[in-house]
């Protein structure tokens, strides 16, 4: 299936709340406060948010991105970050994820960063590949 991915805009708030709701579940007000002071400007991370619909529109997936600087193994050097990522089951294992992530690298890129990573419990997850051609 053929996915688009695009910039959140204040159009896809709704779809972005849902997302942000399946992936983190513990904020009280479902991440409203957040995605308005996101609109706004107001909010230090993520720094941008990429969303992949479907063809007939349906929002199945999203990326939350941010340039973290001085990371503990990746000192003095700006580094494209995965805050959050979600992909509704229905749409996992369909190369999706991959789009996402580098949907993400190319944002990275262009912000100048010469390190891509994430963590997970913990870990910090560095992209090795990042800086070559993939």
């Amino acid at each position: 299936m053929p996915y688009r991915i695009h910039p959140v805009r204040p159009v896809d708030s709704e779809d972005w709340q849902r997302l942000r709701n399946l992936l983190w579940d513990d904020e009280e007000d479902g991440h409203e406060y957040e995605i308005e002071r996101y609109f706004l400007g107001k909010l230090i991370e993520p720094n941008e948010v990429l969303i992949a619909r479907t063809p007939d529109g349906r929002a199945v997936g999203h990326i939350e991105l941010s340039v973290r600087r001085n990371l503990r193994r990746l000192p003095g050097r700006n580094t494209g970050y995965v805050e959050g990522l979600y992909i509704e089951p229905a749409h996992r294992h369909r190369g999706l994820v991959v789009m996402l992530l580098r949907a993400g690298e190319r944002w990275a890129r262009e912000r100048g960063c010469s390190a891509f990573a994430s963590d997970r419990e913990e870990r910090l997850i560095v992209h090795r590949r990042f800086g070559r051609a993939v």
